[in-house]
């Protein structure tokens, strides 16, 4: 398995997997990130993208944000957006190993806190706690097309 930083090349195999992944399903109005957005993220100064790979076939991806690194608070805030595995991948050590890397790496930029948004009806709720996150507030996602 091979874990490297995400680059645009990665682009159409990255978003089809957010697309192929329903645990990642905000709401009834959008399936997924809108594709320009998510270039950004993969560009973005201030995130931190990384994949993994098995034979050029992609096993996952996580991404995270470290945007309160630029702001004066004595914490900074760090966010892990999107952490998604491969169904043939699950299980296997992937996740826990781009979340390790991603957080290092956030601590090299100095993030002093971590949070992430969780789907309630997945597993990646009980992830998160193993990975020593813990549970706050329950909120439901609500929207409207404008």
């Amino acid at each position: 398995m091979r874990f490297r930083k995400a680059r645009l090349k990665d682009f159409e195999k990255l978003y089809q997997l957010g697309l192929d992944t329903p645990e990642l399903k905000v709401s009834n109005t959008n399936v997924f990130i809108d594709p320009e957005e998510f270039k950004f993220c993969i560009k973005y100064k201030y995130g931190i993208f990384l994949l993994a790979e098995e034979k050029n076939k992609l096993a996952g991806f996580i991404y995270a944000e470290a945007t309160d690194i630029k702001m004066r608070y004595p914490k900074k805030w760090g966010s892990i957006n999107y952490l998604v595995v491969h169904p043939n991948f699950r299980n296997k050590g992937v996740a826990s190993v781009l979340f390790d890397e991603c957080v290092e790496k956030l601590i090299r930029l100095g993030v002093t806190n971590l949070y992430s948004w969780a789907n309630s009806e997945s597993g990646i709720v009980d992830f998160f706690g193993k990975k020593g996150l813990v549970k706050g507030h329950v909120y439901i996602w609500m929207d409207k097309l404008l």
